[in-house]
C-alpha cells in the first residue's frame, strides 16, 4: 500500500522540543502542522464551510484498503465587514479503510487523514469586524489491521484566526476545536504503529505571525482532545521494544510568534479542554527474551498568551484552565503511561510500564526575545481533578519477579514564565492548583507451584513513582520581567502518588522464603516530590509588587510494600518531598520585590503500610503472619525568601514560613475468621519525615539579601510517627510504633557558604524574629538567627527573641558558626536583643560607632555558649570616616562604648573577645580599621579606634573600573568584517541586485582586568541593514546602512551590570571581478552602563551612564581561486575607534569622572575554505585565523568623594591576541542565503571564550 507523499496534501510534522526546564526537569515535544489549504472566501452573505476527505476504501472495495484523504480549509475573510453571520469552518480528515479481521488483506493499516481549519483575512484589508468564529478540525481515525502495521489516526489542527499583515479587528467570540482519535481495533489481532509517537492535535485561538495587529474581541475558548487512549497492543512490529507514545495536545490562547499585537478581550481566555493520548497498552505475551514496555503517555502544553519572538500589548479578563467539574467533557491532563507486555513462560521477562505524560500549564509566557505588556484579570489553573497522566502497570511475571511500573507525569504550572523575553504585566491575581500523576503498579505475579522465587539481593521491581508537581506564581529564567499583582498569588502543588507493588495469583503456593523474597525485592513506588513558587528568578531581572502570597506543597503519597499472600509482607515507600518558598533567587538580579505578606507550608507526602491478606490461605486466625511495615514520611522544606545565588533585594511586611514532615504510614493490619482467635502480628509503624522551616535563605558567595520586613516566623514540625498496627481483628500482638522525624529545624534567619543578608524594618518598629521546632525524635533546634560561614547584618532595631505573639521567649537561639553577625549603615544607634548567643569556631561582631561621642551599636543577650575560641569585635562603620577621607596618617579615635552584654554568664566569661583589624570601604577609598576592646565582667566595650588609608580604591572604585573596560570590550564586539556581516557576495549572482540582510550573535568573554582582578561578560546582538548595487570600477559597489542592537551581562568580583549598545551605520562593500574587495563601515553607537555592586562594609551602591562611541573600519581583502573549488583569501583591517568621555555619581556618593578611550585595532589574516553547489545554489565552508592588534590607549578615570579623589588604574585592552573560527555560506534559496560562524580567541587580557555568529541575506 503506497503513502501519500504530496507536501501540499500530507501535512508535514515539524518536531519543535520545548523544555520548561526546573529541578525535576520537565520536557514536552510540541507538533507544528502544515498543509496546502483548499480556500474559500468568507463574506457577509456566505460564512460556513466544511472541508470532508473521503474515508478510504474497505477491503471489499475496488483497489483495497487505502487511507483516508486528508482535509484542509482556510476560510479566507474577503469582506470588511461580515458580522452578520457567524464563521464556522470545519475540517474532517477521512477515515482509513477497514481490512478483514477474518482474512486479512494488507501487511500496513490504512492511515486516517489530516485536518486543518483555520481563518485568515486578506491582505488587501485593513480592518474587519467579525461576529462569532468557530473552527474545528478532527483527524480521521485509522483503519483496523490484523497483520504488519497499523495506520495512525489524523493529525488535527484548528486556528481560530491567523494574521500575517497590519490589520485591525473587532471581533465576537472565538471557539477552536481540535481533535483526534486513534481506532482500536474492536477484534482479531491488535498490531501497533511503528511503535513511535501517534499524532497530536493543536488549537489556537488567535495567532499573529507578522505584521502590526489591533485586535478587540469577546472571550476566547479552546478545546483539544486527542483520545489515542485505551489502546491494547498485541503485537508490536519488529525490532520494536516498547509501544507507541500516546499523541500531543496544545492549546493557545493568544499566539504571538511575530509581529506585534494589542489585543483588547471583554471576555475570557478558556481552555476548556485539553487531554493528550495514552500509550499503548502492550496486551500481547512473550514467552522468552524481554517484552516490549507500555508507550509514554502524551504530553500537554497549554498557554493564554504565548508570545515566542514577537510583542503582545495586553488589555485581557481572565485566563481559566479548570477540570474542577468533574465531567469529561473539561479533562485537563497529559495521557497515561501505557501497559507493560506480560509472559507466558517462566524465562521470559515481564515489559515495564509507560510513563505518565508530561504537562505544562501557563497564563502568560513570554520567550527568545519576545514580549508581553499590559493587563489581565485573574489566572485560575485547577488541574488536580480528573488527573490522568500516571504511569502504566509493570507486566504480568510467572515464577519471578519483573516489570516495573511507569512513573506517573510531571506537572508544571505558571501563571507567568519567561524564558529570555520582556515581560511587563498587571495582573488580578493567581490561583493555581495542580496534581501530578501517580505512579503505575509493578507487574503482577502468577506462582505456578513453591519455592520457584529466586532471590537477588537486590531489588527487581518497583512501582513507579509519583510524578512531581511545580508550581510558579512569576518564573522568570534569563529574562526581565515587571509584574505587579494586585491581589494575592495562591499556589497548591501536589506530587503523585507511588504506584503499588502489583498482586500475586498462585498465592497458595507462598512460602515463607517466597514471602521474604517478594517483601525484600519487590518495592511500591515512593510519592512525587512537589514545589511551590510564588516568586522565582534564575537568571535575567525580575520587578514584583504582589499584595500576598500563600503558598503550599504537599508530597505525594508514598505506596504500601508488597502483598505477599504469605508470613511477611513488605515496607511500604517513602512519602514525596514538599517544598514551598514565597520569593526563591537562584540567580540573577530581583532588586525589587515587594510582598505584603508571605505565608508558605510544606508538607511532606504520608506512606502507607500493607495488611496480611493470607486468611484462609496459611491459617484462619493469623497466626505466624505479620502486617507490613509502613513506609517513611516525606521531608519538607519551607523558605520565606530563599537566595542561593543572585542578588535580591524585597520588601515584605510578614514572613511565615511552616514545616510539616510527612507522616509515616501504618503498619499492616492482620485478617482472620469472624470467628478465631486472633494470633497475628501487626505490623510496625513508619517513621515521619524530616522537617526544615526558614524565614529568611541565603547560601553561596554571590548571594546577597538586602529585605525590609516586620516579623519572621519560622516553624518545623517533624512528620508523626506511623501507629503499629493495634489490636483487634487478627492481630494478637501490636506493631510497634514508628518514631517520628528525626530532625525539626527552623531559623527565622539562615545565612551560609559566604552569604550575606542585609535586614532593615519595613517600619518603624524594630524586626521581630521567632522560631519554633517541636517532635523531632533526635533534634529540635530553634533558630532565630543562624550564620555559618555567613553573614547577618541588622540596619534596624530588631528582637531576636520574640515569642511570636507579644513576649519574649530567651530559649530561641542566636548561632554563629564562623559567622559574622552585626550591623549595616552608618547610623551608630540601633540595638539587637536575644536569647541564647551560641558560638562556634571563631565568629565576628560587626557594629558602627561614633567613639567620639561615646556612641556605637549593641547587641543584648540573656545567656551565652561560648566555646573559647576567639571573637572578634570589628567595625563596619566608623563616623570619623569622613574626617579621615582627607588625612594619609593614620587617625586614632578614643572614646567607650558598649557594644555586646550578656545578662547572664551563668559561670562563663567575655575574655575571649577581642578587636580585630578588618579592611573596610569608604565610599572611595579602603580602610584598615582596628579596634581596642575592654571587656569589663558581663559586657564588652570598644575604647579607641584606629584608622588608617590602604592607599587603595573601595569596592565601588574597582567595579566602576571592571564596568569601563567592559563598556570598551562590547564596543570592540561590534567589530565587523564583510563575511561576518553580509555573508557572501561574490558567488552569488543574485547578490548583484542588492537586498536586505540580519545577523545574530551572541558569545561569552573572559577579562583580566586592573587591579588583578577579573571578570566574565555575555552579550547577545543583532544587526540589520539594507543596500543598493551599482556597478564601479570593473565590480559591484554595495552601498548601504545598518543599525545594531547589543545587550550585554557582566559578572563582577562584588557585584553585576547591565550593558547595551544601540546605533547605526554607513557601509560601502566594493568586490572586484578579480578577487579583490574593500569594505569600509562608519559607524555610530550609544552605550549605556548599569552596575550594581556590595562593598566590604556590607553596603549597596548602583550606577548608570552612557555616553557615545563612533569608530570607521576599512578591509581589504584577495580571494584567490585554487583547483577544484578550493580558494585562499588573505585579509588586512584596520579600525579606528572612539568611546566618549562620562561623569557620573554612584548611589553612594562617589563621583566618576572617565577620559574617552582611542582604539586603533589592526587585523591581520587568512581565510581559507572550499565552494560547493546546494540545489545548484554556490555556497562555501571555510575556516579563518587572524592576528590582531590594539594600538590605542586605556582611557583613565578618577574618583571624588567629598574632600578626597583617587586616580584609578582602568583595564588594560592593547596588545595583541589571535582569532580562529569556521564557518559557512549557504544558498538555501534563489533570493536568500544563510550564513554562520563560530570563533574563539587566545592570549590579550580580553578573550571571546566563544562566539556564534549567523545570517541571512535576501536579495531584491
Amino acid at each position: 500500500m503506497s503513502r501519500k507523499k504530496a507536501l501540499g496534501k500530507k501535512i508535514a510534522h515539524t518536531l519543535m522540543a520545548m523544555s520548561i526546564v526546573y529541578s525535576s526537569g520537565i520536557n514536552i515535544v510540541v507538533n507544528q502542522v502544515y498543509a496546502g489549504e483548499k480556500t474559500e472566501n468568507i463574506t457577509g452573505s456566505s460564512a460556513s464551510f466544511t472541508e470532508t476527505g473521503a474515508n478510504g476504501n474497505n477491503y471489499a472495495m475496488s483497489g483495497g484498503v487505502t487511507d483516508g484523504e486528508d482535509a484542509s480549509i482556510t476560510g479566507k475573510i474577503t469582506d470588511s465587514n461580515v458580522a452578520s453571520n457567524p464563521i464556522v469552518i470545519t475540517a474532517n480528515g477521512g477515515h482509513g479503510g477497514i481490512d478483514n479481521g477474518n482474512s486479512p488483506t494488507v501487511m500496513q493499516g490504512a492511515i486516517g487523514g489530516d485536518a486543518i481549519a483555520k481563518v485568515t483575512v486578506d491582505e488587501s484589508l485593513s480592518s474587519i469586524t467579525t461576529g462569532n468564529i468557530t473552527v474545528n478540525a478532527t483527524g480521521g481515525s485509522n483503519g483496523s489491521a490484523y497483520q504488519g502495521v497499523a495506520g495512525d489516526a489524523g493529525a488535527a489542527a484548528a486556528y481560530g484566526l491567523e494574521v500575517k499583515h497590519d490589520l485591525t479587528i473587532t471581533a465576537a467570540d472565538i471557539t477552536v476545536s481540535a481533535q483526534t482519535k486513534y481506532n482500536d481495533n474492536s477484534f482479531g489481532n491488535k498490531v501497533d504503529i511503528e511503535a513511535a509517537k501517534h499524532n497530536g492535535a493543536t488549537a489556537t485561538g488567535l495567532q499573529v505571525d507578522s505584521g502590526t495587529v489591533n485586535f478587540t474581541g469577546g472571550g476566547i475558548k479552546v478545546l483539544v482532545s486527542n483520545e489515542a487512549r485505551y489502546t491494547s497492543i498485541d503485537e508490536l512490529p519488529a525490532e520494536k521494544t516498547k509501544g507507541s507514545d500516546g499523541g500531543d495536545a496544545k492549546a493557545y490562547g493568544i499566539r504571538v510568534n511575530g509581529g506585534e499585537v494589542t489585543a483588547k478581550l471583554t471576555g475570557n481566555i478558556v481552555v476548556d479542554k485539553i487531554n493528550a493520548g495514552s500509550g499503548a497498552n502492550i496486551y500481547g505475551k512473550v514467552d522468552a527474551g524481554k517484552g516490549p514496555d507500555g508507550g509514554n503517555g502524551g504530553n500537554v502544553i497549554a498557554y493564554g498568551v504565548y508570545a515566542n519572538g514577537g510583542i503582545a500589548h495586553l488589555d485581557l479578563e481572565d485566563i481559566i484552565i479548570d477540570s474542577s467539574s468533574g465531567s469529561m467533557s473539561n479533562y485537563v491532563s497529559a495521557g497515561k503511561g501505557g501497559s507493560g507486555a506480560g509472559v507466558t513462560a517462566q524465562e521470559a521477562e515481564a515489559g515495564n510500564g509507560g510513563k505518565g505524560g508530561k504537562a505544562a500549564f501557563v497564563g502568560v509566557h513570554v520567550a527568545d526575545g519576545g514580549k508581553a505588556d499590559g493587563s489581565l484579570g485573574a489566572i485560575k489553573f485547577n488541574a488536580k481533578t480528573n488527573v490522568e497522566n500516571y504511569g502504566g502497570s509493570g507486566g504480568r511475571t510467572i515464577n519471578r519477579i519483573g516489570g516495573n511500573g511507569g512513573a506517573g507525569g510531571d506537572v508544571y504550572a505558571a501563571g507567568i514564565s519567561n524564558d529570555g523575553g520582556t515581560a511587563q504585566l498587571t495582573v488580578a491575581s493567581m490561583d493555581i492548583d495542580i496534581k501530578s500523576g501517580n505512579g503505575g503498579s509493578a507487574g503482577s505475579i502468577e506462582l505456578t507451584g513453591s519455592n520457584l522465587l529466586t532471590a537477588t539481593g537486590t531489588v527487581q521491581a518497583t512501582g513507579g513513582k509519583g510524578g512531581e508537581a511545580l508550581a510558579v506564581g512569576v518564573d522568570n529564567r534569563s529574562g526581565s520581567s515587571e509584574v505587579t499583582v494586585t491581589g494575592v498569588i495562591k499556589l497548591a502543588a501536589t506530587g503523585g502518588n507511588g504506584g503499588g507493588c502489583g498482586t500475586v495469583s498462585g498465592y497458595a503456593y507462598v512460602t515463607d522464603t517466597e514471602a521474604q523474597i517478594l517483601a525484600n525485592e519487590k518495592e511500591g513506588g515512593e510519592g512525587g516530590a512537589a514545589t511551590a513558587v510564588g516568586l522565582q528568578n534564575v537568571d535575567g531581572s525580575l520587578t514584583a509588587d504582589v499584595a500576598k502570597l500563600e503558598i503550599k506543597a504537599t508530597g505525594g503519597i508514598g505506596s504500601g510494600g508488597a502483598s505477599t499472600y504469605g508470613s511477611i509482607n513488605g515496607i511500604g515507600a517513602n512519602g514525596g518531598a514538599a517544598a514551598a518558598y514565597g520569593i526563591n533567587v537562584i540567580g540573577g538580579l530581583a532588586e525589587s520585590l515587594t510582598v505584603a505578606e508571605i505565608t508558605v507550608e510544606a508538607t511532606g507526602g504520608s506512606s502507607r503500610g500493607t495488611g496480611s491478606n493470607a486468611m484462609h490461605v496459611i491459617n484462619d486466625d493469623g497466626a505466624g503472619l505479620t502486617g507490613g511495615k509502613g513506609g517513611n514520611g516525606g521531608n519538607a522544606y519551607a523558605y520565606g525568601v530563599s537566595n542561593s545565588g543572585g542578588s535580591a533585594v524585597a520588601t515584605v511586611g510578614t514572613i511565615t514560613a511552616k514545616a510539616t514532615g510527612g507522616k509515616g504510614g501504618d503498619g499492616g493490619n492482620v485478617e482472620k475468621k469472624y470467628d478465631a482467635v486472633a494470633a497475628g502480628i501487626g505490623g510496625d509503624g513508619g517513621d515521619g519525615g524530616n522537617t526544615y522551616a526558614y524565614g529568611v535563605f541565603g547560601t553561596g558567595n554571590s548571594s546577597h539579601t538586602a529585605i525590609a520586613v516586620d516579623k519572621i516566623s519560622a516553624s518545623a514540625t517533624a512528620g508523626a510517627a506511623g501507629s503499629g498496627a493495634a489490636l483487634g481483628d487478627g492481630v494478637a500482638t501490636a506493631g510497634d510504633d514508628g518514631v517520628a522525624g528525626e530532625e525539626a529545624k527552623a531559623y527565622g534567619v539562615y545565612a551560609a557558604g559566604g552569604a550575606v543578608i542585609d535586614l532593615s524594618a519595613k517600619n518603624s518598629g524594630p524586626i521581630k524574629i521567632n522560631a519554633k521546632a517541636a517532635d523531632g525524635s533526635v533534634a529540635n533546634e530553634a533558630y532565630a538567627v543562624y550564620a555559618d560561614k555567613g553573614t547577618v547584618l541588622f540596619g534596624s532595631d530588631a528582637e531576636l527573641n520574640w515569642d511570636g505573639s507579644s513576649g519574649t521567649d530567651n530559649t530561641l537561639v542566636t548561632g554563629l558558626n564562623n559567622g559574622t553577625l552585626g550591623f549595616s549603615g552608618t547610623s551608630a544607634d540601633r540595638t539587637v536583643t536575644g536569647g541564647k548567643l551560641q558560638l562556634t569556631g571563631s565568629n565576628a561582631f560587626r557594629f558602627t560607632t561614633d567613639l567620639a561621642n561615646n556612641k556605637a551599636d549593641s547587641m543584648t543577650f540573656d545567656t551565652i555558649e561560648n566555646n573559647g575560641s576567639k571573637q572578634y569585635i570589628q567595625i563596619g562603620y566608623e563616623e570619623a570616616f569622613k574626617d579621615a577621607l582627607s588625612k594619609e596618617d593614620i587617625v586614632t579615635i578614643n572614646g567607650s562604648a558598649t557594644v555586646l552584654t550578656v545578662t547572664n554568664l551563668n559561670g562563663q566569661n567575655l575574655n575571649n573577645f577581642t578587636g580585630q583589624a578588618s579592611r573596610l570601604d569608604s565610599p572611595l577609598e579602603r580602610f584598615k580599621v582596628t579596634p581596642t576592646v575592654d571587656v569589663v565582667d558581663n559586657k564588652v566595650n570598644i575604647t579607641e579606634i584606629a584608622l588608617a588609608k590602604e592607599n587603595s580604591p573601595s569596592e565601588t572604585a574597582m567595579v566602576a573600573s571592571d564596568a569601563q573596560m567592559a563598556l570598551g570590550s562590547m564596543w570592540r564586539s561590534e567589530g565587523n568584517n564583510l563575511m561576518k556581516r553580509m555573508g557572501e557576495l561574490r558567488s552569488d549572482k543574485e547578490a548583484a541586485k542588492g537586498g536586505v540582510w540580519a545577523r545574530y550573535y551572541r558569545g561569552e568573554l573572559s577579562a583580566d582586568s586592573a587591579y588583578d582582578r577579573n571578570f566574565s561578560q555575555d552579550y547577545t546582538a543583532f544587526q540589520g541593514g539594507i543596500d543598493k548595487v551599482q556597478d564601479y570600477k570593473g565590480g559591484k559597489l554595495y552601498t548601504g546602512i545598518a543599525v545594531n542592537r547589543i545587550d550585554s551581562n557582566a559578572g563582577y568580583t562584588a557585584g553585576s551590570g547591565d550593558l547595551s549598545s544601540t546605533g547605526v551605520g554607513l557601509y560601502a562593500s566594493w568586490l572586484g571581478s578579480k578577487g579583490h574587495y574593500v569594505d569600509v563601515i562608519a559607524r555610530g553607537s550609544k552605550l549605556a552602563n548599569d552596575f550594581k555592586l556590595v562593598d566590604l562594609s556590607g553596603n549597596s551602591a548602583k550606577a548608570d551612564y552612557d555616553t557615545w562611541a563612533y569608530g570607521i573600519s576599512a578591509e581589504y581583502g584577495y580571494r584567490q581561486n585554487l583547483n577544484a573549488g578550493w580558494f585562499v583569501e588573505p585579509q588586512a583591517e584596520l579600525s579606528l575607534g572612539r568611546i566618549g568621555s562620562a561623569d557620573y555619581t554612584t548611589s553612594n556618593g562617589v563621583t566618576i569622572k572617565q577620559d574617552s578611550v582611542n582604539s586603533a585595532v589592526v587585523r591581520l589574516g587568512f581565510l581559507g575554505g572550499k565552494e560547493f553547489t546546494i540545489g545548484g545554489r554556490t555556497s562555501n565552508a571555510y575556516v579563518k585565523a587572524s592576528a590582531l592588534h590594539d594600538f590605542g590607549g586605556n582611557g583613565s578615570a578618577i574618583g571624588y568623594y567629598e574632600n578626597s579623589s583617587l586616580a584609578l588604574q582602568t583595564g588594560d585592552l592593547t596588545g595583541t591576541w589571535y582569532e580562529i573560527g569556521l564557518g559557512a555560506n549557504l544558498g538555501i534559496a534563489k533570493n536568500s542565503n544563510l550564513y554562520f560562524d563560530a570563533l574563539k580567541t587566545f592570549n590579550g587580557n580580553l578573550r571571546t571564550d566563544w562566539q556564534f555568529n549567523a545570517g541571512l541575506r535576501f536579495t531584491f
